[in-house]
């Protein structure tokens, strides 16, 4: 395995990482700000494909199309299939990311696709699991050290600053909280509601580990 496709590389730090172990990697970074800082930190390493996964067009082939908790972002119809189109005969897929399970009440917690909608996916693709790991259990904790920095650290500088707008900009503020109630009070549910926890994570989601190649 040489070449390898980092979908949602982000930063480009982990691209950077596999080309100093010797690959030859390139990225699909969609948001401009973080592909401007990629490219900085690539310093001409690589192509860069500034859009879409699924609106990558090239003619270069990959040994590896890697989704390091950037799958969840693809439409689940284009997924494989993309991959499918850019990858060298017996080429792999890694995917390390969440998904939704059916479950009883509602999460705080947003984002992945519906498990049972994957593994349908999976199934009817050309593409077989060498590797099939969940490994919710080791995530899980994570999710409790970021409860724990929203309740310790964002609540309260949240609280404090607005308490100095209320002080120096009442009127702006609000203004703000008139046009912008309902978002604010999602975002207050959302981080600060104590329902984003690693027992909330792992009743909701499911973290898993695959690697996948090209039958």
């Amino acid at each position: 395995m040489r070449t390898i496709l980092d979908v949602g590389g982000g930063s480009g730090k982990t691209a950077c990482k596999l080309m100093e172990e010797g690959f030859a990697v390139d990225v699909v970074s969609p948001g401009v700000f973080l592909t401007q800082y990629a490219r900085e930190l690539m310093r001409g390493r690589g192509h860069i494909y500034a859009s879409k996964f699924e609106e990558v067009q090239t003619s270069a082939r990959y040994d590896l199309v890697l989704f390091s908790e950037s799958f969840q972002y693809i439409p689940l119809q284009d997924s494989l299939r993309k991959a499918e189109s850019l990858l060298n005969p017996g080429g792999f897929v890694m995917i390390c990311d969440f998904f939704k399970k059916k479950a009883e009440g509602k999460s705080m917690l947003g984002g992945g696709h519906d498990f049972e909608a994957w593994e349908n996916t999976l199934a009817q693709s050309p593409f077989r699991a060498l590797v099939e790991k969940d490994i919710t259990e080791n995530t899980a904790p994570t999710i409790d050290l970021v409860d724990q920095f929203s309740q310790q650290v964002l609540r309260p500088v949240m609280h404090a600053g607005t308490a100095l707008a209320e002080q120096r900009f009442p009127m702006v503020l609000k203004i703000v909280r008139y046009f912008y109630r309902k978002k604010l009070e999602k975002m207050q549910a959302k981080h600060f509601s104590g329902e984003r926890t690693g027992e909330k994570f792992k009743h909701f989601k499911k973290y898993m580990f695959y690697l996948l190649q090209l039958a």
